[in-house]
């Protein structure tokens, strides 16, 4: 009877090391797959988050710049700090000669002005006129290109030619 007991309480709670260990690893691996997976799922949605905020501003921007004179309606003479919004046309799709020149001149010279006032904060653009046989008329912004882009083009007027006016946004 003795013996059975002895038998019975060293046979209670006893775990062999080996089986713990291979426990753990098994574990850890099913951890490890859980959070790789999860961690592609937040890249996958943060660029798709990034891929159309790119493409909504950029879109609104040339918008903008094609479809309204600016406000204030008499930006061109203003000071970059005193422009709130920058409308290259003088009639929807016609665009106006001196408020494109005067959009060049201070791209060039007040590049990040300009992105803020367009909306594209967090990015950098690329603005273009071209003829209808793609040959360059008009450029403005950064000449850097990045892997993450969105272009939008639109028809438009200018000194009673079609052109095709050209924004690309990128990160």
């Amino acid at each position: 009877m003795e013996l059975l007991l002895l038998k019975k309480s060293c046979s209670r709670g006893q775990v062999f090391s080996a089986d713990s260990l291979l426990g753990l690893v098994v574990f850890l691996f099913a951890l490890s797959i859980v959070f790789l997976y999860f961690n592609q799922l937040f890249e996958r949605n943060s660029s798709f988050e990034e891929s159309s905020e790119l493409e909504i501003l950029s879109f609104n921007a040339l918008r903008s710049l094609v479809e309204t004179k600016g406000l204030p309606e008499n930006w061109n003479s203003l000071q970059v700090s005193e422009i709130n919004a920058l409308g290259i046309a003088s009639e929807r799709n016609v665009l106006d000669p001196g408020r494109l020149s005067r959009f060049l001149e201070i791209s060039g010279s007040d590049y990040n002005s300009v992105k803020g006032i367009l909306g594209l904060r967090k990015f950098d653009f690329r603005f273009s006129v071209n003829d209808l046989n793609g040959a360059l008329v008009f450029s403005a912004g950064s000449a850097e290109s990045s892997r993450v882009s969105f272009k939008t083009s639109r028809l438009a007027i200018i000194d009673g030619r079609i052109v095709k006016v050209s924004l690309e946004a990128f990160k």
